[in-house]
């Protein structure tokens, strides 16, 4: 019964906030929001572009061409995250109390680079295994 109270008060709050000129200035006046909308943006942008992208090429090139381009990219995304061994996340949570700023990016780099190149040289080793029609990478 509490947390439905507390759900309602904050939600009764945050529309107070949005409704009103000040509200949303106090709000944007805030950076971890103001870079928040961005982020928020960002993603959404990217998202119509890259389905406007999707209906250019899917009137323009054969299915078959249609396919292999969004295996590639899927294949590349993939690899991308593997390859970063989650060190962007591992930077966020300790850079800001490392007392070896440096030192701390310059080995998770060095590490993400070697691990990148490592599942890049596995993914065209194996590639006729698991995709042969994609062999054109190589």
């Amino acid at each position: 019964m509490r947390l439905l109270n507390f759900l309602r008060e904050t939600f009764a709050d945050a529309l107070g906030l949005l409704r009103s000129p000040e509200g949303l200035k106090s709000l944007y006046g805030v950076s971890l929001y103001r870079n928040a909308v961005y982020l928020m943006l960002t993603s959404g942008v990217s998202a119509v572009l890259g389905f406007a992208f999707w209906v250019v090429v899917a009137r323009l090139y054969p299915t078959s061409d249609v396919g292999l381009g969004s295996a590639l990219i899927s294949a590349a995304g993939l690899l991308s995250f593997i390859g970063t061994l989650g060190l962007g996340f591992a930077i966020i949570r300790y850079l800001p109390r490392s007392e070896n700023k440096a030192r701390l990016l310059n080995s998770s780099f060095t590490f993400a680079s070697i691990a990148a190149m490592l599942v890049a040289l596995v993914f065209l080793a194996g590639l006729p295994f698991w995709s042969p029609k994609l062999i054109f990478v190589r």
